[in-house]
């Protein structure tokens, strides 16, 4: 997963190198600076959000065909519960964390752009 979402970053950040022009042409056409940081975040979240609400359908189907063909032999099914919610958690955690440090550096390569004067 995490693979997947550094390759889509790459694939974000090639996109905002190859596309800053058009940004500039907004900045010119009235765009704001703030507008235009919004809608690479909104970008950024959709980027990230489709990998990870796919994996999380794999994933349940995977672990309920799990459960319904193959015998485990564990006492207690019960705690397997919170350790699986636990790891699920600890994986949104880390992919959160990578989307913001994504759209952060974002905004950065936005920042470097010429932008039109007086433009906030």
């Amino acid at each position: 997963m995490i693979i997947a979402c550094t390759v889509l970053a790459l694939q974000f950040f090639t996109q905002v190198k190859q596309t800053g022009q058009r940004y500039v042409t907004l900045s010119m056409l009235g765009a704001k600076r703030n507008q235009m940081k919004k809608s690479i975040h909104r970008q950024v979240l959709l980027t990230f959000l489709l990998p990870v609400s796919l994996a999380c359908v794999s994933g349940a189907v995977g672990i309920r065909a799990m459960i319904a063909f193959v015998m485990i032999h564990i006492d207690d099914k019960a705690s397997l519960y919170p350790i699986a919610l636990a790891s699920a958690c600890i994986v949104i955690v880390i992919l959160g964390i990578y989307g913001v440090a994504v759209a952060r550096s974002a905004d950065h390569e936005l920042d470097k752009l010429r932008w039109k004067p007086n433009i906030e």
